[in-house]
């Protein structure tokens, strides 16, 4: 394996994005193909490869085939992807870093601040929910969170640098209004297309269909947004001058715009930094999808004594898993160009998922072991950007909640 040198890039689609789920298309009504929310890390590491490739291929002026292409992208690696949004042209600034929602968040009428969801160990016995892998029991060996009986609102899919850096703090985030929370959503339009007959230059039948396409340039009142990918990658030493002008990413081969970032762009927010504090409890927030053996439960945790026991990298002791608020899982599959069949399916463990955990001993996690924590890699597809984890405060409640409690 040759010398990898870190790299961070901004992706700046111009004209939109176009992400197919793998669908065929006859199984769409009305032929028309319906776009991912936002691009799978899997996506943006064959479209950084493909990029490397295409520059190797300029400076040596040789062609390269599949199999060398392979061999040659190889060591090429994606560490982390965040969304971002910027005014049009403007410098890029930590400022502009977009996080996903986190699950342990609510909007809730009638409230001015986002309801932190709280958690609770049941008081009494209670009936399972639903077995996990190998019929463990979830329910039991987990705290479950309070329900409110206040009616829940929409919410925003990305939150901005300074909710999320409060969020992480365990400070009040106020709730989004109905403008706030479009501002911070993709609108979409919908691309004809047709196939014309070579004979008589006129569409030809059964060839009609519609494609799905995120708008990535969007105006909000008088002020022109545009949004990015910001990806954190590893690349051969040789490529140290790489910044290709131009990425190919998503279906019909859409054009993004590579730009290069600051070299702190995927660290720790400084109003977090300044702040480090021991603490008993943390909440580790997934900032990208996760990919565990056991599904929604972390790598290398086992259910001793009707509890969650494990370890986290380069944190002392044992760890318990208090609770976890995870999203419904979604399939991730692919291509596979070398043996040319479709990847294996995996599921994943959706961005915004929050897992609550304490050391076994009670000790509490120091300000050195939180910043450790930093953009953690956890679970499998780590050098595909997948399973990486930033930590926020959590104080465990130690008496129980008055409160329903349910999952």
């Amino acid at each position: 394996m040759s010398e990898l040198i870190q790299k961070q890039l901004a992706l700046l689609p111009r004209d939109g994005l176009s992400l197919r789920d793998g669908s065929g298309w006859g199984n769409l009504s009305a032929g028309r193909g319906r776009s991912l929310d936002w691009p799978f890390p899997t996506t943006l590491l064959g479209a950084l490869r493909t990029a490397v490739g295409r520059h190797w291929e300029t400076v040596t002026g040789k062609n390269l085939v599949l199999g060398t292409w392979i061999q040659q992208t190889a060591d090429v690696a994606l560490d982390c992807v965040l969304a971002s949004r910027r005014p049009y042209s403007e410098a890029w600034s930590l400022t502009h870093r977009l996080w996903p929602l986190p699950a342990d968040a609510i909007y809730l009428k009638g409230k001015a601040h986002v309801h932190c969801m709280q958690l609770c160990r049941p008081t009494s016995a209670v009936a399972t929910l639903g077995c996990g892998r190998e019929n463990e029991p979830p329910a039991e060996a987990l705290c479950w969170p309070v329900i409110s009986s206040a009616k829940p609102l929409p919410a925003p899919p990305w939150w901005t640098e300074a909710d999320f850096a409060h969020w992480l703090l365990g400070q009040p985030v106020i709730c989004h209004t109905a403008d706030d929370i479009k501002a911070l959503q993709l609108t979409r339009r919908n691309d004809i297309h047709l196939s014309i007959d070579p004979a008589s230059y006129s569409y030809r039948e059964g060839f009609l269909f519609s494609a799905d396409i995120l708008e990535t340039l969007v105006r909000r009142e008088d002020q022109l947004y545009e949004w990015a990918i910001t990806l954190d990658s590893r690349l051969p030493k040789e490529m140290a001058g790489f910044l290709p002008g131009t990425f190919t990413l998503g279906g019909d081969m859409k054009l993004a715009m590579a730009e290069p970032l600051p070299a702190d762009w995927f660290a720790m927010p400084d109003s977090m930094a300044k702040n480090l504090q021991p603490q008993i409890g943390l909440r580790l927030f997934a900032v990208t999808p996760a990919c565990f053996a056991k599904g929604w439960l972390p790598d290398g945790f086992q259910l001793q004594n009707n509890q969650y026991f494990g370890s986290l990298p380069q944190i002392a002791g044992e760890i318990l898993l208090q609770g976890a608020l995870v999203g419904r899982s979604f399939p991730l599959s692919g291509w596979d160009l070398v043996q040319n069949k479709p990847k294996a399916i995996r599921r994943l463990v959706p961005p915004g998922s929050v897992y609550f955990v304490t050391k076994a001993n009670k000790s509490p996690f120091t300000p050195e072991e939180i910043h450790n924590l930093w953009m953690v890699a956890l679970g499998g597809g780590n050098k595909e950007g997948l399973g990486r984890f930033v930590p926020g405060f959590w104080s465990p409640i130690s008496t129980p909640i008055q409160g329903e409690c349910g999952c």
